[in-house]
């Protein structure tokens, strides 16, 4: 799957870029809606995003 830009992914999410900046940092914590929408874009569980961990090659 190509990687999505931060742009692309959080118009897809329905948030804007800095809403998933203060998500990776830690600022904020996505709603129980956004973890479901997040799992479903990233392949990833909802259990691995409430834990902290990021999709392959991402980094903090």
């Amino acid at each position: 799957m190509p990687e999505l830009t931060n742009v692309k992914r959080a118009a897809r999410l329905g948030v804007t870029t800095r809403t998933l900046y203060e998500w990776k940092n830690g600022a904020l914590s996505p709603s129980p809606e956004n973890i479901a929408r997040l799992a479903d874009a990233s392949g990833m569980t909802e259990d691995d995003i409430r834990n902290g961990r990021l999709p392959a090659g991402e980094a903090r």
